[in-house]
């Protein structure tokens, strides 16, 4: 079934009760019922008999209910002081609604204050009431989620209206959009005055006097308008218990992410003993096959093979020593630019041993073995290398034999 809104209108002479399947754009009325009321009658013995054939299956979406201003202790608007912020509201609203609340004091009240484009909008109910209304609805298997002032409700839910002006159940209620806020009244006028308003609609449907002050209950959002629900002497009033759902709901969601990473580790967890238990059973058939004499040590493997490289008299083979190709290498990197010195190589040996270079290098005038003294020099510069150099001077060239001798041996 689609979203229920499930709301309740109590006028001075009547209520009305509303059930829309759907949302703002698209709605469909499911039941509409409306029951004449005495002025003298609480509110909760009104929704009382509202909810006497209220459907189980409508139960579950909770129920919004919007008094006539004669119910509420005070339904009032009004624009803020210069400088109030919502962080104020807790300590000004008492004193602001000490002289709108009269025939109770503000401690046997429940009241909500609302901060909306620079006005304040107030409803204020006796505690006694709020608490009787709640009893009514949790006796009929539902529960209550808004209890507002009926002209809030309208302006909330037909915002179009710039002008608005409903009679129904003995009252008027007008809701004046200017410049710079809004404004409303509720004033009760004689039953004999007209009751024709000018048309209202929620999602395609046309709707009468009676039916819009249901829908604007239904559709009022409690984040909005004023609620004296949050002024109810069992409110939550620490932020632990005002958050507590979302706070369970990210509790729970933490947990299942706890849950899941622990899940996750323990695969790799018993991915990584398989593994390692593939590793020692390799490492058991080698010991085995090449030193079937010794007592397998785990781990030891690799240390035990070098050793055993190490002494079976193979110097080629010899992990200590040197390569041949690593000097190679670092050799090339040292030399100077062959073009620079007039180098040409004549023979180049290199062996785990050592290495031998034959190269002649262009004779500088004034300093003949310049060029034969930098390629010796560029050579010992290797931290690899040490190099030894023969010069033999020619007519153009200088014929360098170089001898080179690892070091670290």
């Amino acid at each position: 079934m689609a979203t229920l809104k499930c709301g309740v209108a109590i006028g001075r002479r009547a209520a009305r009760l509303v059930v829309y399947a759907g949302n703002e754009r698209h709605c469909s009325l499911l039941l509409d019922r409306e029951i004449e009321r005495n002025p003298d009658t609480a509110p909760s013995k009104v929704l009382e008999r509202l909810l006497v054939d209220f459907p189980e299956t409508f139960k579950k979406a909770g129920l919004a209910v919007a008094l006539s201003s004669g119910d509420c202790a005070c339904d009032d608007v009004w624009k803020a002081p210069d400088g109030v912020r919502i962080g104020d509201l807790g300590t000004v609203a008492p004193v602001l609604l000490e002289a709108r609340a009269t025939g109770d004091t503000l401690e046997q009240l429940a009241i909500d204050v609302r901060l909306r484009d620079g006005e304040l909008q107030a409803v204020a109910l006796p505690s006694k009431e709020l608490l009787a209304l709640k009893d009514a609805a949790e006796a009929h298997g539902t529960k209550l989620r808004l209890i507002t002032g009926l002209p809030a409700a309208m302006a909330d839910v037909f915002p179009q209206e710039s002008l608005m002006a409903v009679h129904w159940a003995g009252q008027r209620i007008e809701v004046e959009r200017r410049e710079g806020g809004i404004g409303w009244r509720s004033v009760p006028i004689d039953g004999a005055e007209a009751t024709e308003t000018a048309s209202l609609a929620m999602g395609g449907i046309l709707l009468g006097s009676g039916q819009a002050a249901g829908t604007a209950a239904a559709f009022a959002d409690p984040e909005t308008v004023p609620d004296a629900l949050r002024g109810s002497p069992d409110a939550p009033r620490s932020f632990g218990e005002r958050f507590r759902k979302p706070l369970a709901a990210l509790a729970g969601a933490l947990v299942l992410a706890l849950l899941s990473s622990g899940l996750v580790f323990r695969m790799h967890e018993r991915r990584s003993e398989a593994e390692l238990a593939a590793a020692r059973r390799l490492e058991g058939d080698l010991w085995k096959r090449f030193f079937p004499g010794e007592k397998p040590v785990p781990g030891e493997l690799l240390r035990v093979a070098r050793e055993r490289l190490r002494t079976s008299g193979s110097t080629q083979a010899t992990a200590g020593n040197p390569s041949a190709f690593v000097h190679f290498v670092d050799l090339a990197r040292h030399l100077p630019e062959a073009e620079g010195l007039g180098m040409s190589l004549e023979s180049l040996d290199l062996t785990p041993e050592g290495g031998r270079m034959s190269a002649t290098v262009s004779a500088v005038q004034g300093d003949t073995l310049r060029n034969a003294a930098l390629l010796e020099a560029r050579i010992s510069e290797s931290s690899r290398i040490t190099a030894r150099g023969d010069f033999e001077a020619r007519a153009t060239d200088i014929q360098v034999r170089i001898k080179m001798d690892w070091r670290g041996r």
